[in-house]
């Protein structure tokens, strides 16, 4: 073993930098993507055009309340979702909604409805959004 270490120095050394800076690496670009990693919420506040709104702010905050209390702890108000849903005139609208929803129990409002809402009910709150250039 001394023999094989002796004639094979040299490659160890560079093996064991190769592979510490192989890992080095995994998790500095893991890092870097969790930093700069941009949600829903983030996106929809930086490309959010406030003059093209169509209600106050008290309305944005009221719904994004009663959009969380449709869909959190057992079951889901589908239909208060859609009274909701049913009101957005822009994508401004919609974006409005998800900046202000932002992150709650680590999801975002498009993650949250995709996850609480089947296919079907997807499809109806897709029917609104889609025009406006939007989507679940």
């Amino acid at each position: 073993m001394k023999e094989f270490v002796a004639k094979n120095k040299e490659l160890i050394v560079y093996g064991g930098i190769a592979v510490v800076f192989i890992v080095v690496l995994i998790f500095g670009i893991k890092l870097l993507k969790k930093i700069f990693k941009k949600d829903a919420s983030d996106i929809a506040a930086a490309e959010l055009n406030n003059r093209n709104l169509t209600y106050n702010n008290s309305w944005y905050a009221t719904s994004v309340d009663s959009l969380y209390a449709a869909m959190k702890g057992p079951g889901t108000d589908e239909e208060a979702i859609y009274r909701i849903i049913d009101q957005i005139r822009t994508i401004d609208d919609w974006l409005k909604l998800v900046a202000l929803f932002g992150k709650k129990d680590n999801e975002t409002l498009p993650q949250w409805l995709t996850s609480e809402l089947g296919s079907s009910e997807c499809a109806k709150v897709n029917a609104v959004l889609n025009p406006l250039g939007a989507g679940i």
